[in-house]
């Protein structure tokens, strides 16, 4: 099977094109979170296994715009449930740039539903550099 780089110059793309247009740009959401330990889960009245802990929410981002907190715990994404840190970056960064997805977070004990727009990382990043990635 031809590569799509091989295809697009077969196609009679540009070479530039065909170059560029390799990969899709990595969806964002201007979250800065980490692993939701047991005994973190316990304190901040998590009834259930999993989720992202929100550390810091970039102040240009689709996360501040959504409402999305320090504190809060995602648990949700998408209508998929949030294992860890990991899964949450993995979905967002396959997700694609522009699509409005549902998020439900945890603060204070209580569920909170918003809906997110993915943006493009190199899009939405600003030259401060107290902005979290």
């Amino acid at each position: 099977m031809l590569s799509r780089f091989v295809r697009l110059c077969i196609l009679g793309f540009p070479l530039s094109t065909a170059l560029v247009a390799q990969e899709p740009p990595a969806g964002w959401i201007g979250l800065r979170i980490e692993q939701v330990t047991n005994e973190l889960g316990d304190a901040l009245k998590i009834n259930r296994a999993g989720g992202a802990l929100v550390i810091a929410v970039d102040p240009w981002g689709p996360a501040k715009t959504a409402g999305i907190e320090v504190g809060d715990v995602v648990v949700k994404f998408d209508d998929r449930d949030i294992k860890d840190a990991v899964d949450l970056r993995s979905m967002v960064a396959k997700m694609v740039v522009g699509k409005n997805v549902k998020i439900i977070v945890v603060r204070e004990g209580k569920e909170a539903a918003s809906f997110i727009t993915v943006e493009s990382r190199e899009k939405s990043r600003r030259d401060d550099p107290g902005v979290p990635e």
